[in-house]
């Protein structure tokens, strides 16, 4: 059997592509198949793409006292099929200098920077209609907007994600808390993907 595809479209053969009738006592059966993405676009709303913090103190971290909230919408959706058996998800990628905690994010102290290893953001999320966030979300694993059979295109618009980003002490390898009093920065880039599954 062999296979093309072309702009979204699979064709599948089950037999050679040069061949027609294969005989008298066989032929060739040709199936198509239409694959459609079945996503949305996500924009983080109010911002360029930059949550700030501003400048904060130690206690207020200790604490747990700086965080942000924050709002994904979901829009452009396209269609989907099996829709009884899908789930909306969102997943959050980035990266974890220092760590191997992947709920945290945090870049690297690149030269002159002055970005601190010793703090990081964790990032929670919403399911639709729930008031509670949920426990920090973690790198790659797919977080469960709604129950299966949700289709964010049958849904009023706007479709908004509510995201919490925190941030928290958590020093690397070799760190101390007393590393997370120190002056400096704090960089981390996440990306929000949405997809089916």
């Amino acid at each position: 059997m062999s296979y093309i595809g072309m702009a979204g479209v699979l064709w599948l053969f089950s037999g050679p592509l040069w061949a027609g009738k294969c005989g008298k006592n066989c032929d060739i059966a040709t199936f198509k198949a239409e694959i459609t993405q079945g996503t949305c676009d996500i924009t983080l709303i109010g911002s360029s793409n930059n949550i700030e913090l501003g400048t904060v103190q130690f206690g207020d971290v200790v604490s747990g006292q700086v965080n942000r909230e924050a709002k994904l919408e979901l829009g452009n959706c396209t269609s989907v099929v099996n829709k009884n058996s899908l789930v909306p998800t969102i997943t959050v990628t980035g990266n974890h200098d220092g760590t191997s905690d992947k709920t945290l994010f945090r870049n690297s102290n690149k030269e002159g920077s002055q970005v601190s290893t010793a703090m990081g953001i964790t990032v929670q999320l919403k399911k639709f209609g729930d008031k509670d966030w949920s426990s920090k979300v973690s790198d790659g694993d797919p977080f469960k907007l709604a129950n299966p059979g949700t289709i964010i295109s049958d849904l009023s618009p706007p479709v908004v994600v509510p995201v919490n980003f925190s941030l928290v002490c958590a020093p690397a390898a070799g760190q101390t808390i007393a590393d997370c009093k120190k002056a400096g920065k704090i960089s981390a880039t996440v990306t929000f993907t949405f997809d089916y599954r």
